[in-house]
């Protein structure tokens, strides 16, 4: 049988494969080699499963994202950033109504999460739900700061908006200024996002690993709390 030791080497290195992918893509490959090792040790690990299903949505393979997403969820149902990842992998194919109760669920468990809201009113827009999504981005923004985002995105997802000659000026001034920028299709857009809330995450994770194995008050942090979230 595979030890404790072995299973964390594998983790280790398949999240530093995972965190090199961006530069070299064949690491994903490498990565997953890896967490599936560590689910032939232990079938029910939770980050492994959840890591997979990162990795397959990267790929596109989103049959196989499902499945792991549904597996790690049942191992850890209250995971904000697992079920921040479920939605974002339905929004990724386009399923925004699906995508919302992962959402909304990520939302109680950790209210204040800003990514989770700020997608989970990309959904709603998406679904021509602004009552929803003016009151999702006002958990996290101030009033007029949400309803100008909301704005924002109403804009953004306006089929209307991309056809006209001023929507293309205006997007053509975006991308002169120094800012980045970001892909133009909105799933390249979202897989981006993904891979930048997964770097926090893991930026997240190797900080409390520094502070010590226990937070102040002895309470150890649940696996994928990141950005500040704190589960209910």
């Amino acid at each position: 049988p595979v030890g404790a030791g072995t299973i964390a080497n594998h983790m280790a290195l398949g999240e530093a494969a995972l965190a090199r992918h961006a530069q070299d893509p064949t690491q994903l490959g490498v990565a997953r080699t890896h967490f599936e090792e560590v689910l032939r040790a232990d079938p029910n690990h939770a980050v492994a499963l959840h890591r997979l299903a990162v990795v397959a949505d990267l790929t596109h393979d989103y049959a196989s994202a499902e499945r792991y997403y549904a597996q790690a969820l049942k191992q850890n149902p209250r995971d904000p950033q697992l079920l921040h990842d479920t939605g974002y992998s339905y929004m990724l194919q386009g399923r925004h109504a699906e995508a919302i109760p992962y959402l909304q669920q990520a939302l109680v468990v950790a209210p204040g999460f800003d990514m989770a809201a700020r997608k989970l009113a990309d959904a709603a827009v998406q679904t021509n739900q602004p009552d929803l999504a003016r009151q999702t981005l006002r958990q996290v923004l101030p009033a007029a700061e949400a309803d100008q985002e909301l704005a924002r995105r109403e804009q953004r997802y306006d089929p209307a908006s991309k056809s006209s000659f001023f929507g293309r000026m205006r997007q053509n001034l975006e991308e002169l200024r120094p800012a980045r920028k970001e892909p133009d299709d909105p799933r390249e857009q979202l897989l981006a996002e993904l891979e930048r809330a997964r770097l926090e995450e893991e930026r997240a994770r190797r900080q409390r690993e520094l502070a010590g194995a226990h937070p102040p008050g002895g309470q150890v942090p649940p696996a994928g709390t990141w950005n500040g979230a704190s589960p209910a």
